[in-house]
C-alpha cells in the first residue's frame, strides 16, 4: 500500500527506493521461513536460520546436492552461497529464487 501511494504521489520510484520495497519483501519471506540473517555481497553471501526454522531438510540437501558449487553448509544453522560477480538488482533477484526454493 505503501508504495503504490508513493508512486501516486512522486511517480515512478528511484531504483533505489525500488531496492527498499524489494528488501524488505525479502525480508519477510525469509521472517515466515525461519532465516534470522541474511548477508549478500557481490561474490555470494549466507543465510542464518533459526533453530526453528520451518525449511524442509530435505529441501535443503536437494539444493545443495543439485549445486553443490554454489551452496554449501557451513555448520547446522548456515547456509552459504556463490556466485559470478552480481550487481545489487541481481543479488535482489537470486535472493528471492533462494527463497522460492526454500519454501
Amino acid at each position: 500500500e505503501l508504495r503504490t501511494e508513493m508512486i501516486d504521489r512522486f511517480g515512478l520510484l528511484p531504483s533505489a527506493a525500488q531496492n527498499l520495497f524489494a528488501v524488505h519483501a525479502l525480508r519477510q519471506q525469509a521472517e515466515r521461513l525461519g532465516i534470522v540473517h541474511i548477508d549478500a555481497h557481490p561474490e555470494g553471501g549466507r543465510l542464518d536460520f533459526s533453530p526453528q526454522t520451518s525449511i524442509a531438510p530435505q529441501k535443503l540437501i536437494a539444493l545443495i546436492q543439485k549445486q553443490a558449487r554454489t551452496y554449501k553448509l557451513d555448520g547446522p544453522m548456515r547456509l552459504r552461497f556463490f556466485h559470478a560477480r552480481l550487481e545489487s538488482a541481481e543479488r535482489l533477484r537470486f535472493i528471492e529464487h533462494l527463497l522460492q526454493a526454500l519454501s
